[in-house]
């Protein structure tokens, strides 16, 4: 199969998904971790599979490890990251960018796009393109801002970008492809923290299940839940108790279980456990309730947009682009748009799988890619370029 001429790499807190440029997909998703046996131990963990892979946590049992944590990587983690990327190169795409491929095969060399997390630290890219440079032999580097990249897969140059991944959200807003840099803003409310939800509810029944059990769970069980209307009677929680009506703004979660029945869920021994309809809606509210010292995701996008300058803003506004995992659970959608939509007059929201990938596939398949690039001559002579050539 005939590939394009740069290899695409988005790597999160939870998964990397990696392909070439030109095509609609990643060729390749899987987690963004290692184990104390080295990167083959990738191998044993769970695949993407059937299931959402980009809602893989960020925590897993036995030994293993995260190169990548809250979207960055980690201090110390350099090592590891290269072995990440080296299990990308080899492993999943078996092409690597120098101009061989894992099976032995030759070709001119591959261009390599890095989708950066939002925020990312000047010394995180200078390592990044020194292990790509020296280490991989890539022939050209280019780093670009992984919020831009899906606006740019939702057709749009102009807009506002919610990511949410496991262990991370960013409200980024984006004019003409360029990330405000002075308008980002950073929650640490994220995929994990509903799993972390789902497990305290489930430990009051008593159930006591590895993380990955019930990241798993929370996959196929879990559901935002739609703003109450004004006079929705409540419902009582799972313990009988009366839960409180909602305000009279209608501006609060629905009463727990409202809309969600009880359901069995079978554990990988075949252990049959009840998961209340409570606790399948109470989990995700943590990203619509915020903590003290963390914005709620709604509040994190009006405030972004506020940030910008007034021009802007209807441009903004107009645009709200969901991307990143935790923003394809059943029922986020619908929730962000209740709640946007009472602070953000004129809101339009769209959703995509894979978004950063996507808009890195398709840049990289323009002429303009070739000019924005960095070849590795370029890095050789002065590499403070990575800074003035970065997006």
């Amino acid at each position: 199969m005939e590939v394009g001429d740069c290899i695409v790499i988005d790597a999160g807190s939870a998964s990397v998904k990696a392909g070439y440029s030109g095509e609609d997909t990643p060729r390749s998703v899987f987690p963004s971790i290692l184990d104390e046996g080295g990167a083959e131990a990738l191998s044993g963990l769970a695949r993407s599979g059937g299931r959402r892979p980009e809602s893989v946590e960020c925590h897993f049992e036995n030994a293993a490890q995260h190169p990548i944590q809250h979207g960055l990587v980690a201090e110390g983690n350099w090592e590891k990251m290269e072995r990440l990327w080296d299990v990308t190169f080899g492993r999943e795409l078996h092409q690597y960018p120098e101009g061989s491929s894992a099976s032995g095969g030759a070709h001119g060399g591959l261009s390599v796009l890095l989708a950066e997390a939002p925020g990312t630290p000047a010394a995180a890219r200078e390592r990044a393109a020194q292990i790509m440079f020296e280490t991989f032999k890539v022939p050209a580097l280019c780093f670009f801002n992984s919020a831009s990249l899906s606006l740019f897969a939702s057709g749009r140059t102009r807009g506002v970008v919610l990511e949410s991944g496991a262990g991370v959200s960013h409200a980024v807003p984006v004019f003409e492809g360029f990330a405000l840099a002075h308008a980002v803003l950073r929650s640490e409310l994220a995929g994990q923290d509903v799993t972390s939800a789902l497990a305290a509810n489930l430990r009051r029944t008593g159930s006591t299940l590895g993380f990955n059990v019930v990241r798993d769970m929370k996959e196929k069980l879990c559901r935002a839940q739609p703003l109450a209307q004004p006079g929705t009677p409540a419902a009582p929680g799972p313990d009988g108790a009366a839960a409180p009506p909602p305000p009279a703004d209608g501006k609060a979660a629905a009463p727990p279980g409202a809309a969600f029945a009880d359901v069995e869920y079978e554990l990988p021994d075949g252990t049959m456990v009840k998961v209340a309809g409570a606790w399948r809606g109470a989990a995700p509210q943590v990203l619509f309730g915020g903590r003290a010292d963390q914005l709620a995701l709604p509040q994190l996008v009006a405030q972004s947009i506020g940030m910008c300058d007034r021009d802007f803003q209807p441009d903004l506004r107009g645009a709200v682009v969901l991307a990143g995992g935790t923003t394809m659970l059943p029922g986020f959608c619908d929730r962000m748009k209740a709640e946007l939509s009472a602070i953000l007059p004129e809101g339009h929201l769209r959703v995509r799988k894979f978004a950063a990938w996507i808009g890195g596939s398709m840049f990289a398949s323009l002429e303009t890619f070739k000019q924005v690039r960095i070849m590795k001559q370029e890095w050789e002579d002065d590499e403070s370029i990575i800074h003035r050539k970065s997006f």
